[in-house]
């Protein structure tokens, strides 16, 4: 129980208090600037989900202004616009019926019968027998017919033509294989009787030739593959997939290069795909669909017809949407602290790119759209002013926890300062309380009389003196160990024996060892050099040591 007053004469209440004197302060700045930090974060993030928002509501009036305006070339009769819109995008047409047109590529989704032509009964009599006529092998009656068939009816002029040159070709004409191979035929419009192009029905024969007589055909091959691709004639997707493969093949086999396959057939299955599942209704609104199909997304805007009391569309392909939208919003979201993005229905990304913590605003011109914008560098924590704010909360955060630290420090030096004080003060009070009392004691019994016949005097006043050089010897120290603490204690080195030092030492204490009944003897083994030492220092640390065992 002695440590607590000790404790509390050490001053720890003292600086327990200079230690709350700093921390508080400091605690209360640092508490101060995280509420303001949170609460200019706060603020910045109100101001930035704002701006977003606003941003959303331009972009989304912007892009509906760039669908309807679409929407408007498409029902213009001008064919200006729309060949315009039809050299960026994929124009379509949806009748009442179902049926679905590529109108640049010229193939139809669905049953249509608007390219089959209706022949009066006589022309239809007069091709049945040529064709009869032709497969019997009566090259000339067959000829005779199809120029009868080219006289009577103009849209068959064509066909008629090819089959009496095909006839010729069989017969061994050169001239007439010559024109036949040339791709005369293949850059025409015109049709067979059943509604097969006319370059199909010549290209059909190569594949009875042999292989040394096809790659004369070279030229009607690839003028017919490059035509078809071209959307020349009106074909059904089935039968435009099928030509495109046999052609390809034949190709191939008459010695030209491998080629790959129309990828735009695979896109238009995406588009048929996208408007079956999702086909317009509304007549009286432009209807805007964006939607995946299994060979790619697309964006579909339809508008109204007029003609065919059906649909007019575009179908606008994820690649070719990128730099529209970017031609389109780059100008509104350039000076916004978040990276737009546009995301569908399923959360897939359609334009910008999208990372890290998102808020999206929904956008109506394409239902199931919304922009969503990500946070950038700049909206961080890479904020000057922020940093500056947080440097200062830690700057006092770190002067809190010195100031606690070094409070917590001075207050356990003075408490070991204290204990030691309290040590030495029992110490030294030991000490010189025993000499005291021998000295006291003594004069006691001189003063007395109280001597026994075998004393004398003389042995009490040797023993008081010896006590008092005791005392002395006491102060002494304590001024020496002073003059050590503060660096003012002198040493005068030279040789001395430390055989002679250790002797002088016992001489000095050996009254007080006698008085108490101890023997002291010196034993030296050998002899001991001389060291460069100070004599009076060596000495007094060797009567330190024998004094400190108590006894002496």
């Amino acid at each position: 129980m002695t440590f607590i007053p000790a404790l509390l004469k050490s001053g720890w209440n003292r600086w327990w208090g200079v230690g709350l004197l700093v921390a508080a302060p400091a605690l209360a700045l640092a508490v101060l600037g995280l509420r303001a930090v949170r609460a200019e974060r706060i603020e910045r993030e109100q101001q930035l989900l704002e701006q977003q928002a606003q941003s959303a509501r331009l972009a989304d009036g912007a892009l509906a202004n760039l669908f309807e305006d679409l929407a408007r070339r498409l029902r213009l009769k001008d064919g200006a616009d729309q060949t315009a819109i039809e050299s960026s995008f994929t124009l379509l047409s949806l009748d009442r019926s179902g049926v679905l047109r590529f109108m640049r590529e010229r193939v139809y989704f669905g049953d249509s019968s608007e390219h089959q032509a209706a022949w009066p009964a006589k022309i239809e009599i007069l091709v049945e027998e040529a064709q009869a006529a032709e497969a019997q092998q009566r090259a000339r009656e067959a000829a005779f017919l199809y120029r009868r068939i080219r006289d009577a009816e103009p849209r068959l002029r064509e066909w008629a033509e090819m089959c009496t040159t095909r006839i010729g070709h069989r017969l061994g004409d050169p001239s007439a294989t010559e024109l036949l191979a040339s791709g005369r035929w293949s850059r025409t419009q015109d049709l067979s009787p059943d509604g097969m192009p006319i370059a199909l029905v010549a290209c059909a024969d190569i594949a009875r030739l042999s292989e040394g007589r096809r790659p004369a055909f070279m030229p009607l091959l690839e003028g017919t593959l490059e035509n078809l691709r071209a959307g020349q004639w009106w074909l059904s997707y089935d039968e435009r997939r099928f030509y495109d493969e046999e052609l390809r093949r034949l190709f191939e086999r008459s010695g030209g290069p491998l080629l790959s396959g129309d990828a735009r057939l695979d896109e238009m299955a995406a588009v048929d795909e996208i408007v079956r599942k999702s086909p317009p209704v509304r007549r009286d609104a432009i209807t805007r669909n964006f939607d995946r199909g299994e060979h790619g997304a697309f964006l579909i805007v339809w508008a109204a017809g007029e003609d065919r009391g059906g649909w007019l569309g575009l179908a606008i392909s994820e690649s070719k949407l990128g730099p529209i939208i970017d031609a389109c919003l780059e100008p509104l979201l350039a000076g916004i602290q978040s990276r737009p993005a546009i995301r569908d229905a399923q959360g897939r990304l359609v334009w910008g790119e999208s990372t890290g913590p998102l808020h999206a605003e929904p956008l109506l011109a394409v239902p199931g759209w919304e922009l969503t914008f990500s946070t950038s560098t700049r909206a961080g924590w890479i904020d000057r002013r922020r940093v500056l704010w947080l440097g200062f909360v830690m700057g006092l955060v770190v002067m809190l926890m010195a100031g606690v630290a070094m409070t917590a420090w001075v207050a356990r030096r003075e408490a070991d300062l204290a204990r030691m004080q309290n040590e030495f003060i029992a110490g030294v009070t030991h000490e010189f309380k025993s000499p005291i009392t021998s000295v006291r004691l003594l004069l006691e019994r001189l003063s007395s009389g109280r001597l026994g016949p075998a004393q004398s005097a003389g042995e009490y006043y040797r023993a008081i003196d010896g006590e008092i050089d005791r005392l002395e010897r006491h102060v002494n120290r304590l001024l020496e160990a002073q003059k050590i603490q503060e660096g003012h204690r002198e040493y005068c080195f030279a040789p001395a024996s430390p055989v002679a030092v250790t002797r002088t030492a016992i001489e000095e204490l050996r009254p007080q060892a006698e008085a108490r009944g101890i023997n002291l003897e010196t034993t030296v083994d050998g002899e001991i050099p001389d060291a460069w030492v100070d004599g009076s220092a060596l000495t007094d640390a060797v009567e330190n040591l024998l004094d400190n065992e108590r006894g002496v």
